[in-house]
């Protein structure tokens, strides 16, 4: 049924077999179904199972539509180019074109005159593009590409980031966000410096100082940074928060009132999504951490008992060898007794003996 499927579906949008006609067929296909707002995440899905399957069974070649999905990334078709090769990534032909083509992709995020919902959606696409990317390559990376995506993960971290501070955080935000998240978690284990390699570290950082920056606690550059200067800081001047007196006796009347801050909701409701999304990915991240630890345990494990089965038949060998060297010495004993028994030393009178007989 699912053969029937994909070929119904390549004769209905993948008629021509033109590497030119098939990009726009599919750039066409995703611009109608997203932009008329009728396509839910299960047609998207569906839509990049059909793909996939159809480039795995050679109706789509992959290495020839790279080339006009990858020009269309500039322009008002890069969201659907973001999403045809995404769907077109998880083939070997697909795989090994998009992992030549990484450094154009931050070319997409770095492109001026785009809106911050605009740029926040390329972000979640081409994260989610560059995990699609990692996971389903079937060779080692280059140390260049792993340099190349790691900097498309910081750049999307910085850009989630930016919008943040700048308080602009349309809908768009928290899916950037999560996928930008997800990303470096994925490519934690190919990282090669510290913000690489821990992300749960880098995430906390993170989360900190947006708290700090959103509850006005600290006068840093790194938390003033985050945040926008138009919003007032909660406390006194010294930076302590403001208690309810607990004397019920006697109300004193405040000679100075406490400027109330009024926090800004959109950037609240990140703070509580990003806290959310990073208790999910560290319980996930642990149990990854926890399963490697077994899998090391065991294959340790297996080593060492392999190297005593090793060291016991090598025990075994030598004491077989000894064995037989023993049997040896006492076998050529024994046939030289007898040789002098034939030749009647062995017995008194031997030959005299048998000569008066």
């Amino acid at each position: 049924m699912k053969d029937a499927a994909v070929e119904a579906f390549c004769k209905m949008h993948l008629e021509s077999h033109s590497a030119v006609a098939v990009s726009t067929a599919l750039l066409e296909l995703y611009q109608e179904g997203c932009a008329g707002g009728t396509w839910t995440y299960t047609h998207l899905a569906s839509v990049q199972e059909l793909i996939q399957q159809a480039a795995e069974k050679g109706l789509i070649k992959p290495g020839s539509v790279l080339q006009g999905l990858l020009g269309a990334l500039h322009g008002p078709t890069c969201l659907p180019a973001l999403r045809a090769l995404t769907a077109l990534a998880a083939s070997p032909d697909g795989n090994a074109g998009l992992v030549a083509a990484v450094p154009q992709l931050a070319q997409v995020l770095a492109e001026a005159g785009i809106s911050a919902s605009e740029r926040l959606d390329r972000v979640r696409l081409i994260c989610q593009l560059v995990q699609r990317i990692n996971s389903c390559s079937r060779t080692t990376f280059s140390l260049d590409t792993v340099s190349h995506l790691c900097s498309l993960s910081q750049t999307a971290t910085r850009a989630v980031v930016e919008h943040f501070s700048r308080a602009e955080v349309p809908a768009q935000w928290f899916g950037a966000m999560q996928s930008a998240m997800d990303l470096s978690f994925e490519l934690a284990p190919i990282g090669k410096d510290a913000s690489q390699c821990c992300p749960d570290k880098l995430w906390e950082q993170i989360l900190s100082r947006m708290l700090r920056g959103l509850l006005g606690k600290g006068t840093t550059a790194s938390s003033a940074e985050s945040l926008p200067s138009t919003v007032p800081p909660i406390g006194d001047a010294s930076g302590a928060e403001n208690e309810p007196a607990m004397d019920t006796d006697a109300v004193v009347p405040v000679e100075a009132p406490a400027e109330v801050r009024m926090l800004c909701q959109p950037q609240l409701g990140c703070v509580v999504y990003l806290s959310g999304h990073l208790a999910m990915r560290m319980l996930v991240f642990l149990d990854g951490l926890q399963s490697s630890l077994k899998k090391k345990r065991l294959a340790e494990e297996d080593a060492r008992m392999a190297e005593q089965r090793e060291n016991k038949k090598t025990e075994k060998s030598r004491k077989g060898c000894r064995r037989k060297e023993g049997q040896r010495s006492q076998g050529g004993g024994r046939a030289g007794r007898r040789r002098c028994r034939g030749h009647g030393h062995g017995r008194p009178g031997g030959a005299r003996g048998r000569g008066v007989c």
